[in-house]
C-alpha cells in the first residue's frame, strides 16, 4: 500500500479480518510470516511502528467514568505526544470537531454516550497524534449513515 491509499479487507464473518489487524497491530503474535510496516519490520520494531500506529478496534476500549478529552490525554500520552496543555487541548478539540463529537458538553462521561458517539470517541482515539497508518475495524457499526460517510476520515490525507 502507498502513502494516502485506502485499502479494505472483505469478508464472511470469521475469515480472520479482525485477527489480521490484531496482528499487524502487535495485539496478537504472528504464528508463521513476516511483515513490514512503514519500513519496520513487524518482528523486530513494533514501537517504533506503534508511534505511527492508529487503532480503532472492533470494540471500545473506553473507561465509562472519563470524558471524551479525558480519554484522548491518557491515549495520546500513552502515544507519546509531548505538546504544552494547551495545545493538546486545542489537538483534542479539532479531533472531535472533525468526527462531530464537538457539541458534546465537555463534562459528559463515556457511560452517557449512544453506541455512535463512542464509535467517534474510538475513531478520535486512533486518530490523535497525527498517526500515519490507521486500522478501522468495523469503525461505522453503530454509527449513523451521514457520519459513516468516508470523506470524514479521508480529508486527512
Amino acid at each position: 500500500m502507498k502513502a494516502g491509499e485506502i485499502f479494505a479487507l472483505l469478508g464472511h464473518n470469521g475469515a480472520g479480518k479482525s485477527t489480521t489487524i490484531g496482528i499487524l497491530t502487535g495485539l496478537f503474535p504472528p504464528t508463521s510470516g513476516s511483515a513490514n510496516i512503514m519500513g519496520y519490520s513487524l518482528e523486530h520494531e513494533l514501537p517504533a511502528i506503534r508511534r505511527s500506529l492508529g487503532v480503532c478496534p472492533q470494540h471500545d476500549i473506553l473507561f465509562d467514568e472519563l470524558t471524551a478529552a479525558e480519554h484522548l490525554k491518557i491515549y495520546g500520552r500513552l502515544k507519546g505526544i509531548t505538546v504544552s496543555e494547551r495545545e493538546f487541548d486545542q489537538m483534542i478539540a479539532g479531533l472531535m470537531d472533525e468526527v462531530g463529537l464537538a457539541p458534546t458538553p465537555p463534562e459528559t462521561r463515556a457511560k452517557a454516550y449512544s453506541g455512535g458517539m463512542k464509535r467517534k470517541l474510538s475513531l478520535c482515539i486512533a486518530l490523535i497524534g497525527d498517526s500515519r497508518l490507521i486500522f478501522l475495524d468495523e469503525c461505522t457499526a453503530g454509527v449513523d449513515p451521514c457520519t459513516a460517510q468516508p470523506h470524514h476520515i479521508a480529508k486527512r490525507s
